[in-house]
């Protein structure tokens, strides 16, 4: 079975990150976190997920989004603990997780696109 991890760049997703962080958690084995100088606690949540999560300050004090993620990349490829990544934001709760499982253990590609539901103000507001 392929070994799945999610990564996450954010900042200030206090609202969000716990449901989040559980929702890939039931799929990927494990999360990397990069926190972008979070203010709102989002640091914090994150680091009471302990041993699947990882997550890492941001040495980075301008946007590129980009580089971030490439950062991120080589990160995870480094640990060596994963063969798909799951690239997701702080506010973007995986739903179908049988689905997604399933289309990567699959094998017919090497890249996917999800669909996403954006929350806004509230939980049941997408």
């Amino acid at each position: 079975m392929p070994r799945l991890s999610a990564m996450l760049r954010v900042k200030n997703e206090a609202r969000w990150i716990a449901d989040v962080l559980r929702s890939a958690l039931v799929i990927c084995g494990r999360v990397y976190v990069l926190d972008d100088h979070s203010t709102d606690g989002t640091l914090e949540i994150c680091q009471q997920f302990k041993d699947r999560v990882v997550v890492y300050s941001s040495a980075f004090h301008d946007l590129d989004e980009a580089r971030d993620k490439a950062w991120m990349l080589d990160a995870i490829r480094m640990a060596g603990e994963t063969d798909w990544i799951l690239a997701i934001d702080g506010d973007e709760l995986l739903m179908d997780h049988a689905e997604l499982r399933a289309t990567m253990e699959s094998g017919r590609a090497d890249c996917y696109a999800l669909r996403v539901l954006y929350l806004w103000d509230r939980p049941d507001q997408i």
